[in-house]
C-alpha cells in the first residue's frame, strides 16, 4: 500500500540506507506519487495517489512534515484545497510551531505522519486515535526504521527475519495479530494514538490519548439517540465531500453503508455506488434497493466462485499476510472502484455504532468474564486441537493454542474498564478493527485491468 518510510541514524558513523527500495515497496498500480525529504541524518518518503493534487510534503527552514491520510479535525479530506494542495501538512507543520508535540491533542482523522525539527534534530512518528493508517518500525544496523508496510522495512536484505510464533498462533485463532506485533521479531506495530519520538540518538514510543467510557449511562427517550447518531453520520459526510472529485460507495445494504447511501445522495447527488454479491444472498436486494431509493447510479457485480483462488495470493502479499482470507469478501469489489472514481467511502465501525457487543448477556458481564465470553461467541472459528495436531503436530498444536491464550490474555488484562461490555467495545476498536481499516482503500489502488499488481 502506499504510505510513509523513512531511516534515523542512531549513530553519527553510521551511513543512511538508500530510501529508494523501501519507496518502491510503497509504489502501487494508481500510487506513483513520490515524495520525500532528507536531512542530516534523516531521511523519509511518501508513496500516495495525489488525490486533487494532494500533496505530503510540507516543509520551512525550521520544520519538515509528511502527512498521509486526511484529517476529520479539522475537516481535510484528500484533494481538499487546490490552491494550498499539502494543506494538511501545512497545518501540522504550522500548529507544531505553537503548540509543539501538543498539535496531537488538536486533530483527529485517520492519518500517519512524520515531522523532522531541524532546530533540536527531533523526529516524530504519530499515528491517529484508532491506528486507521498503519506503521511500523525497527532499529537495524545503527539506524531506526519506519514504513507503513512490513514489506517496506524487509527491503533490507541484511534485515534479520526470526519469526515471531505469537503473532502466527494469533492470526490461526483469531484471524488478527493482537497488540502491536507483527510476524517479525525484531518489527513492532505503532498502537493506535501514540508517537515515537526521537532526539539525540534515543528514541522511544508514547502515548497521547485512550478510549475512555463513561461510568453510567444517562437514560433518554430512544429519539434522542437517533438523533445523535443521525447529526454524528451527516456531519461525518458533509465533512469529508468536495465538490470537484468523484465519490464511490461500497453499498453492502448494511445498516452503516444505507446510512451514508443516504447522506451522500443530498451532498453529492452524482456519487455511485457498488456492490459485489450473489443474487439469491441477504444484502444484495437491500443494496439495489437503497441505490434505487437514493437514486445514486448503482454498479452491480456478481461476485465469482473463485475470487479467492484468484485473487487470494495478491490480498496476502498486500496485508503482509496478517490478515485471513476469510475477510477478503470486499476485495474483488474493492479492486474494480478506482475505475470510476477518485475517492472511496464506505462505512466502518458500524458494528460498534449500531450496538454490536451490546445484548442482554454482554450487558451484564464484569471485566474478568469478557475473555471467556469472547472466546465463546467466536468459537466457530477457532481451529480445533485435532486439526492443529494434524497440521503441526501435537506438540507443536498445543504451543500454539497457549501462545495464542496467553496474547489473548495479556490484551484484555490491559483494557482501562471493569465493565465486560465496554472491555469488548474496546478490544475490537483498539485490536480488531484497526487490523481491517485499511484493507479496502489498500485494494482500490487497482484498476480491473491486469491479473495481478502484488
Amino acid at each position: 500500500m502506499p504510505g510513509l518510510c523513512g531511516f534515523i541514524k542512531l549513530k553519527k558513523q553510521t551511513p543512511l540506507p538508500d530510501l529508494a527500495p523501501m519507496l518502491g515497496m510503497l509504489n502501487y498500480n494508481r500510487a506513483t506519487v513520490v515524495e520525500s525529504y532528507q536531512d542530516e541524518g534523516i531521511a523519509m518518503g511518501c508513496v500516495h495517489l495525489g488525490t486533487g493534487g494532494q500533496q505530503a510534503l510540507y516543509q520551512s527552514s525550521q520544520v519538515a512534515v509528511l502527512f498521509f491520510g486526511y484529517l476529520t479535525q479539522p475537516a481535510i479530506p484528500p484533494g481538499a484545497d487546490e490552491s494550498d494542495p499539502a494543506i494538511a501538512a501545512r497545518h501540522i507543520h504550522d500548529r507544531y510551531l505553537v503548540r509543539g508535540e501538543a498539535v496531537l491533542e488538536e486533530i483527529s482523522g485517520a492519518f500517519a505522519f512524520a515531522l523532522w525539527d531541524l532546530r533540536s534534530k527531533t523526529f516524530l512518528l504519530a499515528n491517529d486515535h484508532l491506528g486507521l493508517r498503519p506503521v511500523y518500525y525497527a532499529e537495524h544496523a545503527g539506524s531506526l526504521r519506519f514504513a507503513s508496510e512490513v514489506k517496506g522495512i524487509l527491503s533490507d536484505s541484511t534485515f534479520p527475519r526470526r519469526l515471531n510464533r505469537s503473532a502466527v498462533a494469533d492470526l490461526l485463532y483469531y484471524s488478527i495479530i493482537m497488540g502491536e506485533k507483527t510476524f517479525f521479531e525484531d518489527i513492532q506495530m505503532l498502537p493506535p494514538a501514540s508517537f515515537l519520538r526521537y532526539q539525540d540518538g534515543r528514541w522511544s514510543v508514547s502515548s497521547y490519548w485512550d478510549i475512555s467510557f463513561p461510568e453510567s449511562y444517562p437514560s433518554h427517550p430512544d429519539r434522542w439517540y437517533d438523533d445523535l447518531i443521525y447529526n454524528a453520520l451527516k456531519d461525518a459526510a458533509k465533512r469529508m465531500v468536495r465538490p470537484e472529485l468523484r465519490y464511490g460507495l461500497s453499498l453492502s445494504g448494511g445498516l452503516d453503508s444505507r446510512w451514508i447511501a443516504a447522506f451522500l445522495a443530498q451532498d453529492q447527488p452524482e456519487s455511485l455506488a457498488f456492490t459485489l454479491g450473489t443474487p439469491g444472498s441477504d444484502d444484495t436486494p437491500y443494496a439495489k434497493d437503497v441505490a434505487a431509493q437514493t437514486n445514486l447510479r448503482h454498479h452491480y457485480w456478481e461476485m465469482s466462485s473463485s475470487f479467492v483462488a484468484e485473487l487470494g495470493e495478491t490480498y496476502a502479499y498486500t496485508v503482509d499476510g496478517m490478515d485471513n482470507l476469510w475477510h477478503m469478501e470486499e476485495f474483488p469489489l474493492t479492486a474494480r472502484v478506482g475505475d470510476y472514481v477518485d475517492v472511496s467511502v464506505g462505512g466502518f465501525l458500524g458494528d460498534g455504532l449500531f450496538g454490536y457487543e451490546m445484548n442482554p448477556i454482554s450487558a451484564r458481564l464484569r471485566k474478568q468474564d469478557a475473555l471467556s465470553y469472547r472466546l465463546w461467541r467466536t468459537r466457530g472459528s477457532h481451529p480445533s486441537p485435532s486439526l492443529m495436531t494434524q497440521v503441526f503436530g501435537e506438540r507443536t498444536g498445543q504451543e500454539l493454542a497457549a501462545l495464542a491464550l496467553n496474547s489473548m490474555q495479556d490484551c484484555f488484562a490491559a483494557i482501562p474498564s471493569d465493565n465486560g461490555f465496554q472491555t469488548l467495545q474496546y478490544y475490537d476498536l483498539r485490536q480488531a478493527e484497526r487490523r481491517y481499516a485499511n484493507l479496502a482503500q489498500l485494494a482500490k489502488l487497482k484498476g480491473s485491468s491486469g491479473a495481478r499488481w502484488a
